[in-house]
């Protein structure tokens, strides 16, 4: 796992800019503006909400920050000088500092540029010491590490290589990496917390929550919005479509099929599509996956289907990718696709031993790799590749540093044994940008792909994400599951028309 980086070395508020090292980019972070702040007691919840905890000090994410901050401010600023000594910073400690830059009035345009910048940040770091001291008074069940990883990655817009431990360090860099147009992290503070909460269950209409909006300045307005944007997505990401394609083992396009409906996490199918029948083409699956959509948006219980899982042969894994299929538009553009090993469900004897070896492994990446994918890279040429194999020294995900063309009986057998997979359509060097794309935004897979597609449809070729790079199988737990129930018994499950 990389080592949390250094944020506040990358903190330049002496021109308006944030200079960020590792990417080389400059960023206009906010507008000029003149900022009134309250002090520390004005955010202090009422008896309705958390209890104060005058102790809660800054981590050192954020006094990083904020030394490299007032060290390029204290030359326009010298009444700053004081407080560059500071090796501890409290929610009491922000308040004086606030006090000392809202007393700073009499300024040239370049003072009060500085000023403001930095009051900004000022408050935007007392904002996440106040959400860290409700998220562990009210909800601290949901600051689990993997939670707190995929909520910082959808709540900030760029954050390279950060490694951030911790509730605190979490808050913290969200502030540090808030969007240009959010002045003090308010809206991305609120977008995390609210994430963590709808993520554990947490009821966000409760006083305690409604009461820390309150007192901490939250416009209730945009949290409404927010709450409702998000419980939306969440339900429709509920509903889930399986479609499993079959075909000669010899031949790389599927001719039949079945299709399944489940909702929120169960293993029951909500209903069954049971005989579907298409040519063995591009077209002919792409008409096939067409009406597997039409019939699960009649479904009664269906209201929106965000995702959608296929599972085909290996073979036409290599010459397929199921996200841009024509359904009228590219089925990824409206869908979350994730694709599985159609195999698993009816493997060929002589892959039934390896097959067993899945779940093991599984077992291990969902124990070790919850928040960083430690993803073991190799070459199919390397030499004692097929020992290693054997001695089971890759413990974790597969990933190939080539496409296995041309090898794919190879192909089928390692995709028996390792529920997740992934391969370059071109070849991957060692090192490279794509391997660090999936330890660092491991929490968003497999849906990230699907994300990393789409900018890839529509951006500039030197501005293709590096996941937008690969191929991924990705057999889950639930898949694993229900191909190991399917093969046991097909009872009660609904027919298409609900029977």
């Amino acid at each position: 796992m990389s080592e949390p980086t250094p944020l506040g070395d990358h903190v330049d508020l002496s021109n308006g800019t944030f200079h960020d090292k590792v990417t080389g980019k400059e960023e206009t972070t906010v507008q000029t503006v003149q900022v009134n702040i309250a002090p520390e007691s004005s955010s202090a919840a009422d008896s309705s909400g958390p209890v104060p905890r005058k102790n809660l000090q800054l981590s050192p994410v954020g006094r990083d920050a904020l030394a490299a901050a007032l060290r390029d401010s204290t030359q326009t600023i010298p009444q700053l000088s004081s407080f560059l000594e500071r090796s501890e910073w409290s929610r009491s400690d922000l308040g004086q500092l606030i006090e000392v830059l809202n007393g700073v009035t009499e300024c040239l345009e370049t003072e009060c540029l500085v000023r403001d910048h930095l009051l900004c940040l000022v408050q935007g770091l007392d904002l996440a010491v106040d959400a860290r001291e409700f998220v562990t008074t009210c909800m601290p069940q949901a600051a689990t590490a993997r939670a707190l990883r995929r909520a910082l990655l959808a709540s900030t817009n760029d954050l390279p290589q950060a490694a951030p431990k911790g509730l605190s360090e979490h808050l913290e860099t969200a502030v540090l990496r808030r969007p240009a147009n959010d002045t003090h992290g308010r809206t991305t503070l609120m977008d995390l917390v609210l994430r963590l909460a709808l993520e554990a269950d947490v009821d966000t209409h409760d006083q305690a929550f409604g009461a820390w909006c309150q007192n901490s300045g939250y416009d209730v307005g945009e949290l409404n919005s927010l709450r409702h944007q998000l419980t939306s997505q969440d339900r429709a990401e509920r509903c889930r479509l399986l479609v499993h394609l079959r075909g000669d083992p010899d031949h790389d396009w599927p001719c039949e099929g079945t299709a399944w409906v489940f909702k929120g996490g169960n293993q029951e199918p909500l209903a069954e599509y049971p005989s579907l029948r298409c040519e063995p083409s591009t077209d002919g699956v792409a008409i096939l996956v067409d009406e597997v959509l039409e019939w699960a948006h009649d479904l009664p219980d269906v209201t929106l289907l965000e995702r959608v899982h296929i599972a085909v042969p290996a073979r036409t894994l290599l010459c397929w990718r199921a996200e841009e299929t024509d359904v009228g538009v590219m089925l990824g553009a409206d869908h979350e696709v994730v694709v599985h090993w159609g195999g698993r469900l009816r493997p060929s004897k002589h892959l039934r031993s390896l097959v067993r070896h899945a779940l093991y492994r599984l077992k291990r990446i969902e124990q070790h790799h919850q928040v960083y994918g430690a993803v073991d890279w190799v070459s199919l040429e390397e030499s004692e590749f097929m020992e290693n194999i054997k001695k089971g020294t890759y413990r974790g995900p597969l990933g190939l540093r080539c496409t296995p063309i041309g090898q794919e009986d190879l192909f089928e057998a390692l995709l028996a044994q390792f529920p997740i997979m992934l391969w370059p359509e071109q070849t991957v060097p060692e090192g490279d940008e794509v391997e660090q794309a999936v330890e660092h935004e491991w929490v968003t897979l497999p849906g990230g792909f699907t994300g990393a597609y789409r900018t890839a449809w529509t951006c500039a070729q030197e501005q293709v994400p590096p996941l937008a790079r690969l191929r991924a199988v990705w057999d889950d737990r639930h898949w694993l599951t229900f191909c190991r129930t399917l093969s046991k018994h097909r009872a009660g499950i609904a027919s298409p028309s609900g029977a």
